[in-house]
């Protein structure tokens, strides 16, 4: 309710006396809501390794689990009108589950699967250190510490399945058959220059 008064008519500035009125219920409890969710991610994701859910029903009856009853159709109903599309509202469903993700993540740094998801998508996407930093600051990804972290750790439980692969193969006198697409270059970071044609030609072990 907005009730403007003019202390004075020969000035031009006049103060605006401000009254906001909070409804008398709300959906729900964001705080604690938000608590339960962050330990059902951190206890069920972090520590027991399941699947990190991200698709929106499945992800609403993963919060309504951890008591959060009415958070997801909160947040939902706060952001969709009835003008949008249902393409639209399915796509607030998927912002739904980005956001409640990205506010347990501000409540506790190590409930991150989508931020290390998002991480790494960014990574295989040649985003650079300073890109990365900034995500983290917006709270899309971990820290770059821990960014590097985890690529580091797959890079080495990679090289120690194909290690392993390798013995056995040897062992069993398996044949192995490694071919490279013959579209495949081989260039420096500074771009394509003059390319030999050897290297674009498809290898066979």
């Amino acid at each position: 309710m907005l009730s403007p008064s003019f202390p004075n008519s020969n000035n031009s500035q006049f103060h605006i006396c401000m009254k906001i009125y909070f409804p008398l219920t709300v959906g729900c409890d964001m705080k604690n809501d938000i608590d339960m969710v962050k330990n059902k991610i951190y206890n069920a994701i972090v520590i027991n390794k399941q699947e990190t859910v991200y698709e929106p029903d499945r992800f609403r009856e993963f919060c309504i689990s951890a008591g959060a009853t009415k958070l997801f159709d909160t947040i939902l109903c706060s952001i969709t009108s009835f003008r949008h599309s249902a393409d639209r509202t399915r796509l607030n469903k998927k912002r739904v589950v980005s956001f409640i993700y990205n506010l347990c993540y501000c409540l506790s740094q190590t409930c991150n699967p989508l931020q290390i998801d998002h991480a790494l998508y960014l990574r295989s996407n040649q985003i650079n250190q300073e890109g990365i930093e900034t995500e983290h600051i917006m709270g899309h990804t971990p820290a770059r510490r821990t960014v590097n972290n985890v690529v580091n750790t797959m890079s080495e439980s990679h090289f120690k399945s194909f290690e392993d692969f390798i013995t056995e193969a040897t062992e069993r006198k398996w044949l192995i058959v490694l071919i490279v697409d013959d579209f495949t270059s081989i260039h420096t970071k500074n771009g394509l220059r003059k390319i030999n044609p050897l290297k674009q030609r498809p290898c066979v072990l």
